[in-house]
């Protein structure tokens, strides 16, 4: 039996504010099985020039040097720039998160943020985190 009585709810998929996937695709990504993630293109220009000035200028601090076979990255482009979303990574990132705070809370650990200086030179990672970020950054105390 039915009441035909149609209500209107409202959903929340809890993934970062600058994600573009529809309500309807992250209703579909989260069923069981469906493992699809989405690319949307992004068109940001402060992403495309960091994007481009690390791929230009990390290379473990030597592609400015022409003998390196990194010295070809300093004429590097860029055709096309993707955010991968995935309402399932994205989730199983925050619980990991939220599991990662109580084992620190519980233990009494104080975690403090450290640099992305992997490149060794230039702190290229590290300069750009906050823009690469799209809006949702890492956790502090995970950096």
């Amino acid at each position: 039996m039915t009441t035909q009585t149609m209500r209107l709810f409202r959903f929340s998929a809890c993934v970062p504010p600058q994600w573009s996937t529809t309500a309807a695709d992250y209703l579909h990504q989260l069923e069981e099985g469906n493992a699809v993630s989405f690319y949307k293109a992004v068109m940001d220009p402060l992403i495309w020039n960091a994007l481009l000035h690390i791929l230009r200028n990390s290379g473990l601090g030597h592609a400015w040097d022409k003998n390196s076979d990194c010295s070809c990255m300093s004429r590097a482009e860029i055709e096309t720039v993707y955010r991968i979303e995935n309402t399932r990574l994205w989730h199983r990132y925050k619980a990991r998160l939220a599991a990662m705070r109580q084992d620190h809370a519980a233990s009494k650990v104080s975690v403090v943020s450290a640099d992305l200086d992997l490149d060794g030179c230039g702190n290229f990672l590290g300069g750009y985190q906050w823009t690469l970020d799209c809006g949702k950054a890492l956790a502090m105390d995970l950096r």
